[in-house]
This record gives C-alpha cells, structure tokens and sequence, in this order.
C-alpha cells in the first residue's frame, strides 16, 4: 500500500505543478489505482469466521452477499471491553444475527449491551430451557418481542448454518449439553462450530448419527468435563481445531492431557488464551487460519 501510494503522489506531481504531462499523469494515476484495486480484490476471502478471545468463545461469520452471524456475546464484561471493540473496527452499527448457543452466563450474559449497541434483526435460541438469571431475563426481553426471536433444533437452518443439536423440547439438565451445534461448507470447506458442548451432550450428539467430518471445529471449553472427546474428535478427524482456552478459571486453560490428546489427532491446534483472536479466511483455492499473535496455517484441498 505504502509502494501504490508513493508511486501514485510521484505521478501526480508533475501534472499539478508544473501543468505539463496532465494526460500522462492522470492515466498513471488510474493505472496505479487499479493496479492496487485489483490486488485487494483478488486477495479478499469470500467469507471470513473470527474467533474472540474472551469468555464464551463467541465468533464472528462474514460471508459475501450474506447476513452477517455473531455466535454468543460473551459476558457483560467481555462483550463490552472485547466484542463491542472489535464489531466496531470492522465497520458494524448493526448486526443482522446473533445465535445465543446456550443458555450459560459467560456466553449469553453481554446480550443487553450487545443489544443495546447493534440492534440485532433476529436473535436466535434453542427450544432448550436453562436455570442462568441472565439468560431467563434474555428469554423474557424476547418473548416480548417476537418478531425479532427464532428457536431451532435439529434440521433448523441459521444464515445457511445445519443445526445438529440439541433436538426440540425441554432439553437436558445442564446448559452446556444443550448448546446449538452449527455445521456449514464454505466455499468447500467444512465447518463444525460445536460452541461449549458438554460429556453428556456430546455422547447424545454422536448417538444421533450422521456424517460429522470436519476440516475445522471450533470448539469452547465446558464448565465440566472436557471438550471433544475421544470419540467425538475420532468422528469429526478435522485438520485443524480452534480452543477457546482462557487464563480463568484455571480449568479453562486445559489440562495437559487434553491439549496432548488434541494435538496427537495431527491437528493443527489454537489456543485462543495463547494465541489472542484467531480468524478464518475462505478461499476456494486454500482455506487459511491467522492468529493474532502472528501464527499462519494454511490448508489445500
């Protein structure tokens, strides 16, 4: 950029001191502006997915000629200080969807202000119930707004996401076995986001059968029990996981075991404790994972 604007000013300065070469110049400008133009173009993802370092693991989906997605907002403190910063430096006053994936404080407990500040279109739950305050007063603010609310389960669609879990009812005891699970192919890659999934929500996940492989999952730590497990991780065999780890609790960080037996999948792995926010950028050509703190991982088909 520094070059293409360099270049740009050195072409015009003839034409408007000295007034000679105005032709020459100006078609030099034009040349240049498409050069530059063309190489932003040509280098811009067809879809983009940013993972957040912060409570809740929430994620940020940009599709070309699509609604946007935010997946969770974190917590009140989090959605303030990391999600409201980081929506308003990619340009976004309003946000078409927000998917609360359960009913957990540190994923659904900045809604009000992530409410407040980017008037979602429609919000969207699961039909499962949960025992947090936060998220109770969440389902109440909805229920009075009907319009802007949408429950799914299974077979549902959300802005071209497959729903794989939870099934419609009351659900189970904990909120983390509820959480929504998305699936999606993006420009021929396949997507798993399966949020904070806890033990007994992943064995009813895998009991409900299907096809679950994955180039990339994206998972967040449970309040109890570890994230993918074995048999779990054995059914999807992605090529690369994101972890949303976090520094507190201390079992958030997870255990030495776990980030072993991750890695021992032949995984690429991130960690977002240890790596800041990590994003996702879509191409046909190659599918390429950039953490914040420099790491690049690129995937070929």
């Amino acid at each position: 950029m520094i070059f293409y604007f360099a270049a740009v000013l050195v072409a015009a300065i003839p034409a408007f001191r000295f007034g000679r070469g105005k032709t020459g110049s100006i078609t030099c400008v034009v040349l240049l502006g498409g050069i530059w133009l063309g190489s932003v173009l040509m280098g811009r993802a067809a879809a983009t997915m940013t993972v957040l370092p912060c409570a809740g693991t929430p994620a940020y989906v940009e599709v070309a000629g699509e609604e946007d997605l935010l997946i969770d907002c974190s917590n009140e403190r989090d959605a303030d200080f990391v999600v409201k910063g980081f929506l308003r430096a990619r340009g976004r006053g309003t946000i078409d969807t927000l998917l609360l994936t359960h009913g957990d404080i540190q994923s659904a407990g900045g809604f009000g202000l992530v409410w407040d500040e980017f008037r979602p279109e429609v919000v969207v739950t699961s039909t499962a119930r949960a025992r947090s305050p936060v998220y109770r007063r969440a389902m109440r603010f909805l229920e009075e707004r009907p319009e802007r609310w949408k429950t799914v389960s299974v077979g549902d669609e959300v802005n071209g996401w497959e729903v794989l879990h939870p099934g419609r009812g009351r659900g189970l005891p904990r909120a983390d076995d509820n959480c929504v699970v998305l699936r999606r192919v993006i420009e021929g890659w396949r997507v798993l986001h399966v949020s904070d999934l806890g033990a007994v929500g992943q064995r009813e996940f895998l009991e409900n059968g299907g096809e679950l492989r994955a180039d990339i999952v994206i998972a967040g730590m449970p309040e109890s029990g570890e994230p993918l497990s074995g048999d779990l991780l054995e059914a999807i065999r992605p090529r690369a996981i994101i972890l949303g780890t976090s520094r507190y609790p201390y079992t958030a960080v997870g255990s030495p075991k776990l980030r072993a037996r991750l890695e021992a999948s032949g995984a690429e792995v991130f960690y977002t404790n240890e790596e800041d926010a990590v994003t996702i950028m879509f191409r046909d050509e190659g599918c390429e994972i950039r953490a914040m703190k420099g790491r690049r991982v690129t995937l070929r088909k």
